[in-house]
């Protein structure tokens, strides 16, 4: 360990637009920056210039940079496809702790095989699902946990047309942190965008609505389908209660049945209700990333690589929903497609 003056190291692996955001997250966290790769000319050059990285810490090689330093952290911020295999290998090198963005992997074999690493090295892994860390889901967090609320029930989520995986795999993981119970079964109704994504025709995350539920019947709703473009509406469920959350700005509205109320059947719909609405500020994204950043160094609380496995299991189980007819899958039963590899940003 450095000594107390000495700050600790940090590579970061890709230098696109969250690569450099992760740089200044980082610095932030208080570590110190000795190595930014990216196989893109261009992007390390905008790194070096933006986030004034010192042209010593600038690679083009990963084997190069990895035989520079061993530092004590390692920031994942590549495509999907190459997040795992980079993990493997800087767990191998001697990082101790490592932070992937999410999906995790492009298949549930490459999510396994890292944590078998991992495991190993002793490395301590989290997933950048940073949903948790806001201000705002805590709160909502805590509202639904009340009496008032009588505790969570669902998750429904309408947004644009933004992928299953890159915008549906961070409400998978937050469906967790509200229910305490796993998602246990998926039906999917997904299709393929006529939009290029914004990585590269090579890059294809499908569109559509995905149902799931949990062993205790909490249920999750995701509508992330190709003929919308604009918004994003968060409604969360409790017995007594509902209330929407808007992550941009901070706010939730909401409204309760009267406490009077709460041993009146569930069918009643003319009840009288009692409406709140909260402000909390605009969300700070970046300092959500930060506060995971310092838990994963800290030992505090971190999505980890059993949660992040999780959420690509969800995904793999939408997909194969889908093409088979729309039936359940059982997520507990998706090792059988553990070798599907699919092309997610």
């Amino acid at each position: 360990m450095p000594s107390a003056d000495q700050k600790l190291t940090a590579f970061v692996i890709g230098a696109g637009r969250m690569g450099r955001q992760h740089i200044s997250n980082v610095r932030a966290a208080g570590l110190q920056v000795v190595g930014v790769f990216d196989k893109d000319p261009n992007k390390l050059e905008v790194a070096q210039k933006n986030q004034e990285v010192e042209s010593r810490f600038i690679f083009d090689d990963f084997k190069k940079m990895c035989d520079s330093a061993t530092p004590d952290l390692a920031l994942i911020a590549t495509t999907t496809p190459s997040h795992c295999d980079y993990g493997i290998r800087l767990s191998k090198n001697g990082v101790r702790f490592l932070m992937i963005e999410k999906p995790l992997g492009a298949s549930i074999l490459q999510c396994e095989d890292l944590a078998v690493q991992c495991e190993k090295a002793g490395t301590r892994v989290a997933v950048n699902h940073l949903f948790r860390y806001l201000p705002v889901i805590n709160k909502v967090n805590e509202l639904l946990r009340t009496d008032t609320f009588g505790g969570f029930t669902s998750l429904t989520v309408n947004g644009v047309n933004s992928g299953v995986a890159m915008m549906g795999s961070h409400f998978i993981d937050l469906f967790s942190f509200f229910s305490d119970s796993p998602l246990q079964a998926v039906s999917a109704w997904l299709e393929k965008s006529k939009e290029v994504n914004p990585r590269g025709e090579s890059y294809i995350d499908l569109a559509g609505l995905i149902f799931a539920q949990s062993a205790n019947g909490h249920r999750l709703i995701l509508d992330f389908p190709s003929d919308q473009g604009q918004g994003l509406e968060v409604l969360l469920c409790g017995r007594y209660g509902m209330l929407r959350c808007n992550l941009n700005d901070a706010t939730i509205s909401g409204y309760t049945r009267k406490e009077s109320d709460q041993s009146l059947p569930l069918s009643r719909s003319d009840l009288s209700k009692v409406s709140f609405s909260l402000n909390l500020g605009t969300t700070d994204w970046a300092a959500a990333s930060i506060t995971h950043l310092k838990n994963l160094i800290n030992g505090g609380a971190i999505v980890g690589v059993e949660s992040g496995t999780h959420v690509v299991k969800t995904l793999v189980a939408a997909h194969r929903s889908s093409e088979l007819g729309h039936i359940p899958i059982n997520i507990s039963e998706t090792g059988k497609f553990k070798l599907e590899t699919f092309p997610w940003a």
